[in-house]
C-alpha cells in the first residue's frame, strides 16, 4: 500500500514520541514491593450511631499498629530503598 510522505510522516510521529516517552520512563523505573497483612474487621456502622467516633479511632489504631507490624517484619528485606528515602 502506497502512503505519500505527508501522510507517512503524520503517521509516524506520533508513534516516534510515543516510543520515545516511554525509554524515557523506563530509565527512571525501580522495583515495586508489595507487602500484605491481616484483614481488618470494619462493622457496619451509621455515622449518627454513639460509638461512630470510638469505632473509628478503634480500627485506626488498628491499621496504625498492623502497618508498623508489617514494616517491622519486612524492612530487612528492602532496607536498601527505605535507606534512600
Amino acid at each position: 500500500m502506497y502512503l505519500p510522505p505527508s501522510l507517512r510522516v503524520r503517521l509516524s510521529t506520533p508513534a516516534a514520541h510515543t516510543l520515545l516517552i516511554l525509554q524515557f520512563l523506563q530509565t527512571f523505573t525501580q522495583p515495586l514491593y508489595m507487602v500484605c497483612g491481616k484483614p481488618i474487621p470494619v462493622p457496619k456502622m451509621a455515622k449518627d450511631h454513639p460509638d461512630f467516633e470510638a469505632t473509628v479511632d478503634k480500627i485506626h489504631a488498628q491499621v496504625v499498629e498492623q502497618l508498623q507490624e508489617l514494616y517491622d517484619r519486612h524492612k530487612a528485606s528492602v532496607g536498601k530503598l527505605l535507606a534512600i528515602w
